[in-house]
């Protein structure tokens, strides 16, 4: 099972946090949240991610080799270009006369 460094816990974890514990960068765990391999939530400019979640990520990944830093970078660009893309779209059939 693996564990925290910190064992000052609280009940949420922050990314610089998460990327000590998983020794990667922030913008890695930051599109770890944006592909939802981790679920969290934003607070103002901040997210927070639960301790169960992170918990769970651990437990579902744990031990097994994690995406290249490249294959997520392009994942998450592609999920924001779609999203870019979805909110100009008319959904079919749609008739505005």
């Amino acid at each position: 099972a693996l564990t925290f460094q910190n064992k000052n816990i609280s009940r949420f974890a922050v990314v610089k946090e998460i990327s000590e514990d998983l020794g990667v960068n922030k913008n890695y765990v930051y599109d770890l949240l944006e592909l939802g391999y981790i679920k969290s939530f934003k607070v103002g400019n901040r997210y927070r991610i639960l301790r169960s979640d992170y918990e769970r990520f651990l437990n579902e990944y744990g031990g097994k080799n994690l995406p290249s830093y490249e294959w997520l970078r392009h994942e998450a660009y592609q999920h924001r270009h779609n999203d870019e893309i979805n909110q100009f779209m008319i959904p079919y059939g749609t008739n505005y006369s």
